[in-house]
């Protein structure tokens, strides 16, 4: 799915575009978007999901603006380590 493509893409072009595709399928009360947003979540023939991907994805990001916020703005310190954590989310269900 191009919405997936787009937000794992390291080009903030597309990755903006991508969000913004999103919200309009998160908002959206048409029959089509209906039918877009039911694609998005049960596609599981992909390993990871679709879904897993663009959460994965958005987290971090999140991550990365936090990170950013908490330096008020600065770049990393040369010498820093980022660790980051995957959580997978088949390990979450309970």
């Amino acid at each position: 799915m191009t919405l997936v493509s787009g937000i794992t893409s390291p080009d903030a072009y597309y990755k903006h575009f991508a969000y913004a595709e999103l919200q309009h399928l998160a908002q959206s009360t048409e029959e089509k978007d209906s039918k877009h947003r039911i694609a998005l979540f049960a596609a599981q023939k992909y390993n990871p999901s679709m879904w897993a991907t663009l959460a994965r994805e958005t987290l971090r990001v999140l991550g990365e603006d936090y990170r950013l916020l908490l330096r008020r703005g600065a770049p990393p310190a040369s010498g820093t380590r980022v660790f980051v954590f995957y959580i997978r989310f088949a390990d979450m269900i309970v």
